[in-house]
């Protein structure tokens, strides 16, 4: 399944049930950080895209996940290498 999520990013959930997200918008912990954080901004970021993201992935039960080396629930400022490793790991649990 995917989702847009307001305008900033995107969410995947797999046959498996696990979500990972992806967002690239204003506020969020990528080179849009500082973006204006209105409907305006998130889809002027949203359209320009972001050479990183912030990341953040859950499990079937709903439950947020740290992933690799974070040392919270997200995962910020990541190159699309980082997000495909994250989703691949996703899918293969």
């Amino acid at each position: 399944m995917f989702k847009i999520t307001h305008d900033k990013g995107v969410h995947i959930t797999f046959e498996n049930g696990y979500t990972v997200s992806i967002q690239w918008g204003p506020g969020n912990y990528c080179e849009n950080y500082d973006g204006e954080i209105s409907a305006d901004g998130r889809r002027e970021c949203g359209s320009k895209g972001s050479d990183t993201s912030v990341c953040a992935a859950w499990c079937p039960n709903g439950k947020m996940l740290q992933y690799g080396d974070w040392c919270d629930t997200v995962g910020g400022y990541m190159k699309p290498a980082a997000v495909l490793e994250l989703l691949n790991w996703a899918a293969s649990q």
